[in-house]
């Protein structure tokens, strides 16, 4: 039985193995989805693992979007781009990242808003700075649309507008969430609920 996961911490609220092993029982695939939640120290020995084990696929979430990059072989132009990688692919022992978030957060954008706005007078804020984060700036600018980077540190902000806005020849704004006005479109991609933290209730309406 091949095995597969995702790897985050903390992860046991994840739905993906209801979901991924649903999927596997209904295609008759011989494989199973387990929860990999391992603590930072502890990355190094697990991706001994699963090279070893093998593991032969991994969904990567939060915190290690960023992270994980220093355990895999190679990585793929988006992923190297982006920064990020939310798919590792166990091939043979190489391992492989990739980035299919900003796939995934523009068809969902598409899909509850088919005419995204675009061009000069378009503004896309996003909440947080993040692997996440810079999947969504990512997969926001390739549609046109400008963007606003806001993180409770500045500083995460300010980098990632730096990089973004050198790789793709655009003026990215950066701010503190204190500094949001309006826009059209607000893609939270932190992991904070919005009942509950007390910095999400304060943000502005859109």
């Amino acid at each position: 039985m091949k095995k597969y996961g995702i790897l985050g911490f903390p992860a046991k609220h994840s739905l993906s193995p209801a979901v991924h092993n649903a999927a596997f029982k209904k295609l008759k695939i011989n494989a199973k989805f387990e929860i990999f939640e391992v603590e930072g120290k502890g990355l190094k020995s697990f991706f001994e693992k699963v090279r070893e084990e093998p593991i032969y696929g991994l969904s990567v979430t939060a915190p290690y979007k960023e992270t994980v990059i220093d355990y895999l072989d190679e990585i793929d132009e988006d992923a190297r781009r982006i920064g990020a990688v939310n798919t590792v692919v166990n091939r043979d022992g190489v391992l492989l990242g990739y980035n299919t978030d900003f796939i995934g957060s523009n068809m969902a954008l598409m899909e509850a808003m088919p005419e995204v706005p675009t061009g000069d007078n378009s503004v896309s804020v996003v909440f947080g700075a993040g692997g996440a984060a810079r999947a969504v700036c990512y997969g926001l600018l390739k549609m046109g649309t400008n963007v606003w980077v806001v993180n409770r540190h500045k500083e995460k902000a300010d980098q990632i507008a730096i990089e973004f806005a050198e790789m793709f020849e655009a003026e990215i704004h950066s701010g503190e969430w204190k500094e949001l006005g309006t826009g059209d479109i607000l893609v939270n991609t932190t992991s904070m609920w919005l009942n509950k933290d007390p910095y999400l209730k304060k943000l502005p309406s859109f």
